[in-house]
């Protein structure tokens, strides 16, 4: 029990000191300092519409350490390999419909359980951004992604399990993120 109260205690937004967004996985919610604890980044590539297509998903996660044994919940960077140039940096905004770039955040807490309903952040949504360098990109199974998520602005909304339209909070939250560095092996992924 003890251990659970002591995950749930790291995972709440620490509301004390001020942000230095030049440090390593630097974030903020609605402006005051948030802490989470992360794995290590996993990247994983999808072929999509197998057997139909050759454009791959590709992704990187930052899954939630605690209290996550399936890894679904944490920070999910989604790319596609066409689009992105080696050593530049590449922006995205919530306005862009290219949509070949885009962050979500799917937080352990905060949930409406009862009424079917999860919290999600998004760079897709209202004035939400990304900007993020790949310094390596081989997209196959076995081939290696490295590089750094400089900045990430997510605006939080819910969505019910059974209607594609999101659901706004009764207060805006802005999640920012800030030197979010990755590298991984991809491996194949069904989801």
């Amino acid at each position: 029990m003890l251990s659970v109260l002591t995950g749930a205690l790291l995972l709440l937004p620490a509301c004390a000191g001020k942000v230095d967004t030049t440090k390593d996985f630097a974030m903020t919610l609605n402006g005051q300092k948030y802490v989470v604890k992360l794995d290590a980044p996993a990247a994983r590539i999808q072929e999509l519409e197998a057997g139909y297509s050759n454009e791959q998903s590709l992704s990187v996660t930052f899954p939630i350490k605690t209290a996550n044994p399936m890894k679904v919940m944490g920070f999910r960077l989604a790319f596609k390999e066409r689009q992105i140039v080696v050593d530049e940096e590449i922006e995205s905004h919530a306005g862009d419909d290219r949509h070949f770039l885009h962050m979500q955040y799917f937080p352990l807490l905060g949930h409406k359980v009862n009424e079917g309903t999860i919290l999600t952040y998004s760079s897709r949504r209202k004035t939400g951004s990304l900007r993020v360098r790949f310094d390596e990109l081989e997209a196959q199974a076995g081939g290696r992604v490295k590089g750094i998520i400089l900045y990430a602005a997510l605006y939080a909304y819910y969505q019910k399990q059974d209607s594609p339209d999101p659901i706004e909070p009764k207060e805006e939250k802005k999640l920012e993120i800030y030197n979010f560095p990755f590298e991984a092996t991809f491996v194949e992924s069904t989801f």
